[in-house]
Parts: structure tokens; C-alpha cells; sequence
């Protein structure tokens, strides 16, 4: 499907020629139309499929709705996907030559830098006003059906290519995991001397640092890391190749389990062994759920990581606004100068739509009767979606959102001075009943804690500046046992 992907993308390029692509700066989808024959009358209708975004994932989303693959083969001529362009203005465009982040950025390739690119730039056009496009474009990705697609589509997956293809295809997503753990690391260590304030309930909490918080997500990230490495091979290298209908071995040699799959192994560089129990393999997809699930987990965390990078760049005047959130579109047509975390929002949806994906892949493994699951193309699609899906989320934040992750120091410091979570530092020294007496004084007044601390006398300036040094506010240490009372 991926090399049929770029067959399709590259009909396109030929169709509308390079000039059409200098021309656009906005593709958007429309819908797929998808040309079927009626049986032998001659007859053609013409399918609108809204959800696609090509030529190749409208076939998949007809599959996805419950069309039998047979049915497709026999069935489907053309796949004819429409997109609609808006096109430059002709009064106002011009030539530039872009740079190589910004043709990066576009999708388009790097070594073309030095071809002529157009832009509408005139803000006073009187043809576009100042929008910079004038009219639209179609755009029309016309794809037919060959032998190899076909018998793609009828070639359900087995078992063993299942479990081999998740081996192999789960490298990217680890270099995605230790990718962005690395990130969120180096964060972590520009951000290690930066007090803040913590917070549980959403309410004021005890000091930390930004970079602990930021270490700690480094951390989540390494421990899905470290079990999706060892999950392939324990889950996946035991494959029931040999089993042939139900995994009896009926019709098979009996000495070919074994030479398939060691050859198997050797083919493709993976450590894959024959299953204790053929029949089990063959019906148990169970494997496939725990994967899945592992996926749902990062999934999870990767998303709760995202909540609170939106609370934590929140505000900015009104939020918590501890850090700040590279910008990468305006927010708001409505409201000047509002810009949303949309990156962190992004992987959100992503991870929701994983969280759909287990739930589906769970009821196709209960779903199988007997002895064989004849859910497993459903299986496929849902886990290799996931992984798909998790794999580019996660570079996204990595490369748009993490690296350029700024703190606002002298807000979170001033956040601590004032926070009536310092009291607990100062519990070891002051007492319980003094320290809750202060912090209902701080609550009424708005006054610091440190200030009320300072009026009543209650500790010299020495201790204080010792509480308050950061490694002390962010570590175990030893105080003293008595309370000045």
C-alpha cells in the first residue's frame, strides 16, 4: 500500500505539472470518488467517500466500513480523489526563492531551493484584498486498479506475517519514544535551578523545580520505552507457521514447521521460534491485545503529558504561564494576538483515536470464534494505525513543540514567594499550629508567607535563607526535631 501510496502522489505531480505546484500554497481535501461497474449491465455509479484524504486511503476506509475485499476486487475500476487549491493572486504574486526550513516545513523537497517559488504579497491588492489568493484550483488524483493491488486486497494477513511485521515495523516508533524522552531530558537540564510552584488538586502545592517536573516526563517516556523493547520479543517471536488450517498441521510434512521457520528467521534477521501449541496460536490473538494496550498506555501518557503543557504555558496574563509554548498559527480570527497550543492538542486527538483503536482491536480478538479469528484484518489495521499514528504525534511535539520550550523564571519565582504551599517547608521549624495559623493569615490578608514570618520574628534571616535554598525545598534532608513555638 505505501508503494502504491507513492505511484498515486506521483501521478499527481506528472498531471498538474511543477508549474501548478509553484502555484499553490494551500491544498485542502475534498472527497473521493470511487467508479464501480454494476454487474454485467454496463452500468457505473460513482461512490462519494468524505473521509479519505487520497486515492489509496478511500479503498482503506471502504474496507474499514465492512466491504469485503472480494467485493472490491471484482468491483472497483478507478479511484478518483479531488482537491481544491486556492490559487495565487495574478495582481499582486512574485517570485521568491524559499529557504530550505521553510520548503522543509512544506513538505516540498530541499535540493529544489533554488527553483522559483510565488507568493502573494501586495496587503493592498485591490483583486484579492490583501488576501493573497484569488479563485481556486482543482486538483484530481485519478487511480485504477492493478493485478499487485488486488491481490493485496486478498491476501489477509496471517498470523506469523502479523507478528513479523509488528517486529519490524515497532523500530521507528522506539526511535520516536527515545527521541522525545532524550528531548524532554535535555529540557530537564536547562530548566534543573528554576523554583516553581507544585501543585495537586490543582491547588498550590509544595517547591520543585521546572526541571524536575520536566524529568519526570523524560522518565514515563523511558519506562514505556524500556517495555516496548522487550515486549516484541516476548510476545511476538512465537509464530504458528506450519499449522496450516486450524494448526493441526493437516496436508504440511511433518518436518516443516521447524525448517520454515528457521528459514523464516534467517530471512528476516528476527529470533522467531516455533509455538508450544499450533492451535492456540492459531486462535489466541492475545499477544496482539497486550501490544496494543502498550500502545494505549504511551498513548495515555503521552497525552497527559500534553494537558500539562497546556496548563503550564496557560495565560498568559491570567494562567499559570510558567513556561512558554513555541507559537505555530494564530489562534483566534476573533480575538488579536491569541495563540492556542495546538501542537499539544494535536497529540491529544491522536491519542484518543488510539484509545479507539484498542478498544476495537479488543473486541475483534474477543470476537473470534472457535478455532480461528476471521478478525485479524481488522487487528492489523487498528495496530499498525497505532503505532503509525503515535509515531508521527510524537515527533510533532518533539520537533514543533518541545525543543522550543521557553521558561518565564522571574514568574515562577515570584509564584513561590508568594505561595502559601512555602508553609510547608517551614512546618519542621515553626510547628504545625503555627504554620496553619500562618497560612490562614496569608490566605485572608494576600500577604506572603515569608512576610508574616518576618513581622512576627519567628525565624532569623540565616534559617530562613537556609529553608529557602532550592536543594533544600526539593530534597529529602534533616531538620531540626523541635518547633519554635
Amino acid at each position: 500500500i505505501t508503494a502504491l501510496r507513492r505511484q498515486a502522489s506521483t501521478v499527481v505531480r506528472e498531471a498538474t505539472g511543477d508549474a501548478a505546484y509553484n502555484d499553490v500554497n494551500y491544498v485542502f481535501p475534498t472527497f473521493i470518488i470511487t467508479a464501480l461497474p454494476i454487474g454485467l449491465v454496463g452500468l457505473w455509479i460513482a461512490a462519494i467517500v468524505t473521509a479519505a484524504t487520497d486515492s489509496i486511503a478511500a479503498i482503506l476506509r471502504m474496507l474499514e466500513l465492512g466491504i469485503e475485499p472480494s467485493l472490491l476486487v471484482s468491483s472497483l475500476e478507478l479511484v478518483l480523489a479531488q482537491r481544491l487549491v486556492r490559487r495565487l493572486c495574478d495582481d499582486c504574486k512574485e517570485e521568491f526563492i524559499p529557504t530550505p526550513d521553510e520548503l522543509a516545513s512544506s513538505g516540498l523537497p530541499i535540493e529544489e531551493a533554488a527553483s522559483p517559488y510565488q507568493q502573494g504579497t501586495h496587503p493592498r491588492c485591490p483583486t484579492c484584498r490583501g488576501l493573497g489568493y484569488y479563485g481556486l484550483v482543482g486538483v484530481f488524483e485519478v487511480f485504477g486498479m492493478t493485478d499487485e493491488l488486488r491481490q493485496i486486497l486478498l491476501d489477509n494477513p496471517t498470523p506469523t506475517a502479523l507478528r513479523l511485521a509488528l517486529i519490524v515495523g515497532c523500530g521507528g516508533l522506539i526511535e520516536e519514544v527515545t527521541a522525545l524522552s532524550c528531548e524532554l531530558g535535555k529540557k530537564a537540564a536547562e530548566f534543573r535551578g528554576i523554583l516553581k510552584v507544585a501543585r495537586t488538586q490543582l491547588q498550590d502545592a509544595v517547591p520543585m523545580t521546572l526541571g524536575q517536573e520536566l524529568h519526570a516526563f523524560a522518565t514515563t517516556l523511558g519506562e514505556d520505552l524500556a517495555r516496548l523493547k522487550s515486549l516484541a520479543p516476548e510476545l511476538l517471536t512465537e509464530v504458528n507457521l506450519g499449522g496450516t488450517a486450524i494448526g493441526t498441521g493437516i496436508n504440511a510434512d511433518p518436518g516443516y514447521q521447524l525448517l520454515a521457520v528457521q528459514r523464516l528467521a534467517e530471512i528476516s534477521g528476527q529470533p522467531l521460534k516455533p509455538a508450544a501449541d499450533l492451535i492456540e496460536a492459531t486462535s489466541d490473538m492475545g499477544a496482539f491485545v497486550l501490544f496494543s494496550g502498550m500502545l494505549k498506555r504511551t498513548a495515555v501518557k503521552l497525552s497527559k503529558i500534553c494537558n500539562d503543557l497546556r496548563l503550564l504555558s496557560s495565560g498568559p496574563r491570567t494562567g499559570i504561564n510558567e513556561i512558554n509554548l513555541p507559537p505555530r498559527q494564530p489562534g483566534s480570527s476573533i480575538m488579536p494576538g491569541k495563540v492556542n497550543p495546538v501542537i499539544p492538542e494535536a497529540v491529544n486527538q491522536v491519542a484518543f483515536e488510539i484509545i479507539g483503536n484498542d478498544l476495537a482491536l479488543t473486541l475483534a480478538a474477543e470476537g473470534g470464534q472457535l478455532q480461528l479469528n476471521v478478525m485479524e484484518p481488522l487487528i492489523a489495521y487498528k495496530i499498525f494505525d497505532s503505532i503509525r499514528l503515535l509515531q508521527r504525534a510524537m515527533d510533532m511535539l518533539r520537533e514543533h513543540c518541545i525543543t522550543g520550550i521557553t521558561a518565564n523564571v522571574e514568574h515562577c519565582r515570584r509564584q513561590v514567594e508568594h505561595s502559601i504551599g512555602l508553609v510547608t517547608a517551614l512546618n519542621p521549624y515553626l510547628g504545625y499550629e503555627t504554620s496553619t495559623r500562618i497560612a490562614k493569615t496569608a490566605l485572608e490578608t494576600g500577604r506572603g508567607v515569608l512576610e508574616l514570618v518576618r513581622e512576627e520574628n519567628l525565624l532569623d534571616e540565616a534559617t530562613l535563607d537556609d529553608i529557602l535554598r532550592p536543594e533544600n525545598m526539593i530534597a529529602p534532608r534533616l531538620v531540626p526535631l523541635k518547633a519554635k513555638v
